[in-house]
């Protein structure tokens, strides 16, 4: 498994790191940029999810590796399971975790 629910920015590590586990609950703090009026996002480092969902969703499907959407900012449209947002994530095959999922290792 693999657990980053606070980063900054992905860097080139990060998809080798991905494709060797089992699961990855990765930071999904923003969807994307126009989440906070009046605020300049830029100065706010998360990956948006909007930005990165193609790549979690390729990550999972050539490696079976389950991606899991954690860390969600009370903005997130995403936390209301009923959103475009949301649907979009799960279209993709990528999921947004459930408060006390687990795992069998």
């Amino acid at each position: 498994m693999l657990w980053l629910p606070d980063i900054d920015a992905w860097d080139e590590r990060f998809p080798t790191l991905v494709q060797k586990v089992d699961v990855a609950w990765l930071d999904g703090t923003f969807f994307d940029d126009g989440e906070l009026p009046g605020r300049d996002l830029d100065q706010i480092p998360h990956p948006r999810i909007s930005h990165h969902l193609e790549k979690y969703a390729s990550w999972s499907e050539a490696t079976g590796t389950e991606v899991r959407l954690i860390h969600l900012n009370h903005s997130n449209p995403a936390c209301d399971p009923d959103s475009l947002e949301a649907g979009r994530i799960a279209d993709s095959g990528v999921r947004v975790a459930a408060e006390g999922e687990r795992i069998a290792l």
